[in-house]
């Protein structure tokens, strides 16, 4: 049976910018699962917004653009759900961004936080550590590919 893959930004960061500390293990791991059934990814718009600018601004314009264009690539061979975030979700991950105070989750975190629970994904590609406290299981690590 095909599971959900949430790909967070840290988990796309890793693997397009090939100096990252965790760009093999990213690599590895995401272009198993393309090539493999196990796993159908998701992400959301904030989550690409957030990915680019992040790409453009520490790595270069050509590698943010490699992404722009594997991001429409994955979702036009039905490899890559991207969700919008729209109001429902909006107003949900305002409620845990403002529940969390003590947390310091970035408002796309809440996003992606509210949209794997609307959608009922329990794995996720990151290095963010904050999803954990939302028990989502980490791949790679967690479980394996």
């Amino acid at each position: 049976m095909t599971q959900p893959l949430f790909v967070d930004t840290g988990g796309w960061v890793a693997y397009f910018d090939k100096s990252d500390k965790d760009h093999v293990a990213f690599k590895d791991c995401l272009s198993r699962v393309v090539s493999g059934t196990a796993w159908f990814l998701h992400t959301s718009d904030y989550v690409i917004d957030e990915t680019v600018t992040f790409l453009r601004y520490h790595t270069n314009h050509a590698t943010a653009c490699i992404a722009l264009d594997n991001f429409r690539d994955l979702a036009a061979s039905g490899l890559l759900i991207r969700h919008d975030v729209d109001a429902i979700l909006r107003k949900q991950a305002e409620e845990i961004f403002r529940r969390y105070k003590d947390q310091t989750f970035s408002f796309t975190d809440c996003t992606s936080f509210a949209l794997c629970q609307a959608h009922t994904i329990h794995h996720i590609a990151t290095v963010d550590s904050d999803f954990r406290l939302f028990g989502l299981l980490f791949v790679p690590g967690d479980v394996p590919v």
